[in-house]
């Protein structure tokens, strides 16, 4: 079993996006892909990242149009993911 597979999996098992999710029909975690971490150390690298760059953003932007902006390029995101899956 390649390296691969074994992150497919650990991907899939903990709800993440992933071709064989998109083929069995499950088509709701595009949406939901961006909250999911497989594990606790890319948990907090998001959230480290997030809090460095999104505090000076949102203070930038102001905390709705820095919503805005974290979802649309977590669409995006995922868009491309899809895209390249497919």
């Amino acid at each position: 079993m390649d390296i691969i597979t074994l992150l497919s999996r650990q991907i899939d098992k903990v709800g993440g996006l992933t071709t064989d999710a998109l083929q069995a029909g499950k088509y709701l975690r595009v949406a939901t892909s961006i909250f999911v971490h497989a594990g606790i150390m890319h948990l907090a690298m998001s959230l480290g990242m997030l809090f460095a760059v999104g505090s000076i953003l949102e203070k930038v932007l102001g905390p709705i149009r820095f919503t805005i902006a974290f979802l649309c390029v977590e669409s995006f995101l995922i868009f491309q993911v899809f895209s390249i899956m497919i």
